[in-house]
């Protein structure tokens, strides 16, 4: 569902409207804690961070959510949706 190349828009938190892409999905494994998280790189400056090292993306345009079965997700009070690329092939 949250795969690499998935197109996302921000619908709640920092900069509404903003649109971006899924670029990096791995498991994270804190002590006591397994969770399914992926990254994403919006097309402008968010306030996040480059990639933390597992991308190596712009300065301040990526972040991580918490994967969900769900076409919303909302991680550290930054809230997603999934959005359709439009096709322009006839």
């Amino acid at each position: 569902m949250w795969e690499k190349g998935t197109r996302v828009k921000i619908i709640g938190g920092a900069k509404i409207g903003l649109m971006g892409t899924v670029v990096v999905k791995r498991t994270e494994n804190p002590v006591n804690d397994i969770r399914d998280r992926f990254l994403v790189e919006f097309d402008e400056s968010m306030g996040g961070h480059s990639g933390n090292g597992a991308y190596k993306g712009k300065r301040g345009h990526c972040w991580w959510f918490d994967y969900c079965l769900d076409k919303f997700t909302t991680t550290d009070g930054i809230r997603i949706e999934q959005v359709k690329r439009k096709n322009n092939f006839y």
